[in-house]
């Protein structure tokens, strides 16, 4: 299945001190941990009442093992993990009291998550083979790899197709003894638990609080008569699941295709299969709207980077702007350019990878997971290196401010650093945004062009560093 891989290897510390706006300590079973949440991500305020709510039926459980001898786990996934409070918490409970070698995996869309959570487990002296994290979809993960258990605060909004294949997913992803243990909001867990009832899995507890309900279930077993949810036997799983064809890759994707629609911006018609789980899903932004219009005014300047420029956009949503960026310049004359693409949430990069490659108008595409361009540097400048480039030319950038944070000054010195002299930036986002942003900016980058509409507003401008030619 093909993943975007995190390029990460900077300091968790800058993580936290960019995107971090409260500290928490929560304890589970009389272990305490150290929590650093952030607005950009779910549960900023506290942790999250659902979390709470399937840690304490989990302490239950495992006080029902302790009587019959059930072992504790020792490989956890933790499918959705936000900040990291699931697995940090077992894995900081794991580290005191298992007698077994253990490891928690962390896994989020979200890059923001992946590091915060990486961050989080350095502050609670959790090295990575104890507990490591990725930005993945849920439950990625490598062929043959199994887990004694795999617990997930489930987001309401992913989508019932893929909720739905969640069940059945994780059933085939557990060792022999192994238990799916999740919370979901209580207008779901009718639903939920007929896709368990379904999958002929046995409900180990079943607990239903104030607004939410927590399922513990393990897999059908092949002495009582069942077989795992897609009707193989659990060796033809794990043989398949180590010689994964080409086919069953792409597979892992089709639970989240919401759309396949035809859209048109500016007199260009173009295809776009859109994802749950990604903004744009039935039309294109306002900011990427607007950011076309910016391109009409400044066409010529665009041109003059022909033949071959190097272009990135930085968080691309479903692909829309980046789809019919690729078909105007076929249009004028450009074909095949290099891009690379990057943002926090994965879905959204392979949403538009996806589209971009159906497009067949470009040579070569690059994509990574960065947080943002100044604080994931690294992420974005083996991006360029990989298409021969050491920098952009243009630059296109939909930010998405985390409340009670402000990068626009750590913004502009990442626009600085990978947009090449005389290169083009295009900055699209709130009006009130890009006013602060615009306030700030260095002199090297001059305004080219500016559209205002509704509340929204892009900018084209000019990079003329000192002793440009």
């Amino acid at each position: 299945m093909r993943k975007p891989t995190s390029t990460w290897n900077g300091s968790t510390t800058r993580v936290l001190q960019a995107y971090g706006t409260k500290g928490v300590t929560f304890s589970f079973r009389g272990v305490q941990a150290q929590y650093t949440l952030s607005q950009g991500l779910f549960s900023s305020a506290d942790i999250d009442t659902g979390s709470r709510f399937l840690l304490r039926e989990l302490s239950s459980l495992w006080d029902r093992d302790t009587v019959s001898g059930t072992p504790l786990p020792r490989t956890v996934l933790d499918a959705g993990c936000g900040v990291g409070v699931l697995g940090i918490s077992i894995a900081s409970y794991l580290k005191i009291h298992s007698v077994s070698p253990f490891h928690v995996h962390c896994q989020d869309r979200d890059e923001l998550a992946h590091l915060v959570t990486l961050a989080n487990a350095q502050q609670n002296n959790l090295t990575e083979d104890r507990l490591s994290a990725g930005a993945e979809p849920l439950l990625w993960t490598p062929p043959g790899n199994r887990w004694d258990l795999i617990i997930s605060n489930l987001p309401a909004k992913a989508g019932i197709p893929v909720l739905k294949n969640f069940i059945s997913t994780s059933l085939s992803l557990l060792t022999g003894t192994g238990r799916v243990g999740v919370v979901v909001v209580n207008p779901l867990a009718a639903d939920l638990k007929a896709w368990i009832t379904e999958a002929n899995a046995t409900i180990l507890l079943e607990r239903e609080g104030k607004g939410h309900r927590v399922f513990f279930f393990t897999p059908p077993t092949e002495e009582h008569g069942a077989t795992p949810p897609d009707g193989t036997s659990s060796s033809t799983l794990a043989a398949r699941s180590t010689e994964e064809t080409e086919k069953e890759k792409d597979d892992f994707y089709k639970p989240y295709v919401r759309n396949r629609g035809t859209y048109q911006m500016e007199g260009i018609e173009y295809s776009l299969t859109s994802l749950h789980g990604v903004p744009g899903f039935d039309t294109p932004s306002k900011t990427a709207e607007l950011a076309t219009k910016v391109i009409l005014k400044i066409a010529k300047e665009i041109s003059s980077l022909f033949p071959n420029p190097f272009i990135f956009i930085y968080e691309t949503d479903q692909g829309h702007f980046a789809v019919w960026l690729l078909l105007y310049l076929q249009n004028r004359g450009l074909k095949n350019p290099l891009l690379g693409i990057g943002g926090r949430n994965i879905l959204a990069l392979e949403a538009s990878r996806r589209n971009i490659v159906a497009q067949k108008v470009h040579s070569e595409l690059f994509n990574q997971p960065i947080v943002d361009p100044e604080l994931s540097a690294s992420a974005l400048r083996s991006i360029i290196q990989e298409g021969g480039r050491e920098k952009v030319d243009l630059f296109f950038s939909f930010p998405e401010p985390v409340p009670q944070t402000n990068r626009w000054s750590d913004l502009w010195k990442g626009y600085a650093e990978f947009l090449r002299p005389r290169g083009i930036l295009v900055v699209s986002g709130s009006a009130q945004d890009l006013e602060r942003m615009d306030r700030i900016r260095p002199s090297s980058f001059t305004r080219r062009a500016d559209i205002k509409r509704s509340g929204f507003r892009s900018i084209a401008y000019f990079h003329t560093p000192e002793n440009t030619p």
